[in-house]
C-alpha cells in the first residue's frame, strides 16, 4: 500500500479533507478535533485551533501533490516493485487458501512461505541492523538490499519455488 506521493519520495504533508455538507460535515469536524485532542501536540487549545479544517478549500488545495518534485530514481524503484508484484505475486494469489507459515530466523529476521498449489511464494526479510544467514532459494524475482547467503541490514528477498 502506498501513501499519496510516497512513490516518488514526496515529503509534502497530506492533510485530511472532505466535502460533506450540513450536520454530517460538522459531526466529522468535531469528531476529528475530539480524536486529535488525545495527542500531546494538540492538547494545547491554541495549537489545536491551527489544525487544518478538513472542509476548507484551503485544506483540499494543500493536499494536492506538487508534481514538480518527483524523484525519478525513487519512482523507478516503486514502478519496478509494482511490476514484480503484478508479474510474480498476483498470479499465485488465487491458489493460496490459507495464511503463510512463518519461521523466525533471528531477533528481527523472518521467512514466510505461502503455499499456492504446487508452488511456494517466499518472503525472506532481515529487519535488523545486523547481518544474518538465510536459507538458499531459487526463483528469486525481487531483492532489496544485500541478499546473498548472509543478508545485510534491512534486506528483503522474494522468490517463487517448488515445494
Amino acid at each position: 500500500m502506498l501513501f499519496m506521493g510516497e512513490e516518488w519520495g514526496s515529503e509534502q504533508p497530506f492533510p485530511f479533507f472532505y466535502d460533506f455538507e450540513g450536520e454530517l460535515a460538522e459531526a466529522v469536524r468535531q469528531g476529528r478535533r475530539k480524536e486529535f485532542a488525545r495527542f500531546p501536540e494538540f492538547a494545547d487549545p491554541e495549537r489545536a485551533a491551527k489544525m487544518p479544517d478538513p472542509i476548507a478549500e484551503k485544506t483540499f488545495l494543500l493536499a494536492k501533490l506538487d508534481w514538480s518534485g518527483i524523484d525519478a530514481e525513487h519512482l523507478g524503484f516503486y514502478r519496478a516493485a509494482l511490476a514484480a508484484r503484478q508479474e510474480h505475486v498476483r498470479p499465485p494469489l488465487p491458489k493460496i487458501d490459507s495464511g503463510g507459515e512463518g519461521e523466525v530466523l533471528g531477533e528481527r529476521a523472518v521467512r514466510v512461505v505461502w503455499r499456492a498449489g504446487a508452488r511456494r511464494l517466499i518472503l525472506d526479510a532481515n529487519l535488523a541492523d545486523g547481518r544474518i544467514a538465510f536459507p538458499e532459494t531459487t526463483g528469486v524475482f525481487w531483492r532489496c538490499g544485500k541478499t546473498e547467503a548472509e543478508f545485510g541490514p534491512w534486506s528483503v528477498r522474494w522468490s517463487i519455488g517448488e515445494p
